[in-house]
């Protein structure tokens, strides 16, 4: 008895036995987890590292299939996966605020944001051979416009499948994982990733700080690099690639917040010592031609290759190789764009106020608010009398056309709106012109007409709708494509001027043809194949192409080339240099960017 006694005695003193599912398990403090959901920890890192991975693809597509400003170095790419790391960890942080702490909804933030962004770049480059900027955000409506979309939607290539595979892999993840509401202290681990990034940005300065023999200055030199918008203007692409997406965003939106400025009397001084230099910009003992119409045809995408070039027994711009034989025409092949990520937006700002565009935003987000020299405004002045018009083959929201006419002088701006039943998101060029001779018999008195064609723009996956398909075997079918929309176009050019010599306008029209930029060949299947070189002529401008020069030249200098063609009276000549004077000397260096990046941050002509 005294046994069992005992024993009993003995199994109420021993605790409890409790099965393992019930027992606490003690917490990581760091994760602010516990061993429960260890499996989703694991789960958690890869659908981290599919976030990580959607920012690295597209930097390194990016950095491999378009145009650095240099040649990258050892450091740039450590640089890189710093900034990666660090933009994901801060979006992580800001979705776990927005969402209560709450980790599984922040990953699917955290994996549709980079998702998106990474293919929008991947995509956007495709076409612009550059990152999205703020100011390509700013623009997103054009998005909206059908022939965008379809443009959009041919950029799609099959490698963008990997984005297929990680939303799998990721769904799969977000099945097996529960939700957890992370500690506030745990957020403290995002100084790690940003401990990284200031190492390896310190790492990289103090290289380029010895070979910077001007500004030795570590701090100089780490801001200059890495959150100076000056930085971004220089080198676009090499600042998107080493200091990541968030930091060049946020630079660049509080740049575009602050860059209305007031110059220091320096930037001015920079300015007036080279627009008030005439020396290479008026020709001078010129007598002004008897004009009293001008029109400005602007082709898309226009290359000079397609000069005298046959395909399949077939010449491709026949009408206006004849012009080019014209001994009374002037005609360069060679005039290299000067655009920057804006496109054709930034060949027509180029055009119409001798300015060289922003290297790292869209110029007309900036331009529509500022005071501009505008090509219509001077002829105007001169010729009170004129009508100035604008005539696009879009809406006049795209690309900010309506205001944008303004600011370059324009009386009228004729869009896809005014063609017929006005329901055309874009104009071909047959309807294009159709349109501007229209607008050419209602008009009594002289004008100024700018016509915008569109045929040639990019899809070159299928061939414009035309009596004759240029094709070729040996030639890529894309770039078979584009040919045969430039021989589509040089056949609306011909009958629109043979329109004018019908009305007897002709021989008293100054007309310039020339192109908004290039053709990209990576569009055309023919990367590294073509050059750059857009062709420029000037029909009826009393030019003597023996003292004229027909060399290398800038799109900069068109401007600069009508003001003296036209005889016209004006201060500003623009920041190009005439192409009448055979001496001529190239207009576009580093201080030309310099003196436009002034002009237009400090409204200097207000």
């Amino acid at each position: 008895m005294n046994e069992k006694i005992k024993r009993l005695y003995c199994r109420l003193r021993r605790p409890p036995q409790r099965r393992n599912i019930d027992h606490p398990i003690p917490a990581i403090p760091s994760l602010g987890i516990n061993k429960r959901t260890l499996a989703s920890a694991g789960l958690y890192t890869f659908m981290f590292v599919l976030c990580a991975g959607h920012l690295f693809l597209m930097h390194y597509t990016l950095i491999n299939t378009t145009d650095t400003e240099a040649p990258m170095r050892h450091y740039e790419y450590w640089d890189n996966a710093a900034s990666v790391i660090l933009d994901v960890s801060s979006l992580l942080v800001l979705f776990l605020l927005v969402t209560g702490r709450r980790i599984r909804p922040s990953m699917v933030l955290l994996f549709m944001v980079t998702l998106l962004w990474s293919l929008s770049n991947i995509i956007y480059s495709r076409f612009f051979g550059v990152y999205i900027s703020v100011s390509a955000i700013a623009q997103i409506s054009n998005m909206t416009n059908s022939f965008m979309l379809e443009c959009l939607l041919d950029g799609l290539s099959f490698s963008d499948g990997i984005f297929f595979v990680t939303t799998v892999l990721f769904f799969l993840c977000y099945k097996n994982v529960s939700d957890t509401r992370v500690k506030w202290k745990s957020l403290a681990w995002w100084l790690l990733p940003a401990a990284f990034t200031v190492g390896f940005n310190t790492y990289a300065v103090s290289i380029v700080a010895k070979e910077n023999y001007e500004h030795n200055s570590f701090w100089w030199n780490m801001n200059r690099r890495y959150y100076s918008p000056i930085q971004s203007t220089l080198s676009p692409q090499l600042t998107n690639f080493t200091s990541g997406s968030l930091r060049v965003l946020v630079t660049a939106t509080w740049s575009s917040l602050t860059s209305s400025r007031q110059l220091t009397a320096e930037e001015r001084k920079q300015i007036e010592d080279m627009w008030q230099d005439k020396s290479r910009r008026i020709t001078p003992g010129r007598l002004r031609p008897d004009i009293t119409n001008v029109v400005f045809i602007i082709v898309e995408s226009y290359l000079s290759l397609t000069a005298d070039m046959n395909v399949g027994g077939t010449e491709v711009t026949p009408y206006l190789d004849a012009l080019r034989r014209d001994s009374n025409v002037y005609y360069n092949a060679q005039v290299r764009p000067d655009i920057s990520i804006g496109e054709s937006s930034d060949g027509q700002f180029i055009y119409m106020t001798g300015i060289l565009p922003l290297k790292r935003a869209i110029t007309i987000n900036k331009a529509k608010s500022i005071t501009l020299p505008g090509l219509a405004s001077i002829i105007k002045e001169n010729h009170p009398d004129m009508e100035a018009r604008m005539v696009i083959p879009t809406l006049p929201s795209f690309w900010s056309q309506s205001e944008m006419c303004q600011q370059y002088g324009f009386d009228r701006l004729y869009s896809a709106a005014d063609y017929k039943d006005g329901e055309y998101g874009a104009l071909n060029d047959e309807q294009i012109f159709d349109l501007a001779m229209d607008m050419d018999s209602i008009t009594a008195g002289p004008f100024f007409s700018v016509i915008l064609t569109m045929s040639m723009h990019s899809p070159y996956s299928h061939a414009i709708e035309t009596d004759t398909i240029l094709t070729d075997k040996s030639l890529p079918e894309k770039f078979c494509n584009y040919l045969t929309a430039a021989h589509y176009t040089d056949r609306q050019i011909a009958r629109y001027i043979e329109s004018l010599r019908r009305r007897g306008l002709y021989e008293k029209t100054l007309i310039i043809i020339t192109a908004d930029h290039h053709a990209h060949d990576e569009l055309l299947d023919m990367k590294g194949k073509l050059t750059k070189d857009t062709p420029l002529f000037i029909i009826n401008g009393d030019i003597d192409n023996s003292t004229a020069y027909h060399g290398p030249c800038h799109q900069l200098d068109v401007y600069t080339t009508i003001l003296d063609v036209l005889f016209l009276k004006s201060k500003w000549r623009g920041l190009g240099h005439t192409l009448l004077n055979k001496n001529y000397v190239p207009s576009v260096n580093e201080n030309t960017h310099s003196v436009s990046e002034y002009i237009i941050h400090g409204d200097y002509f207000k």
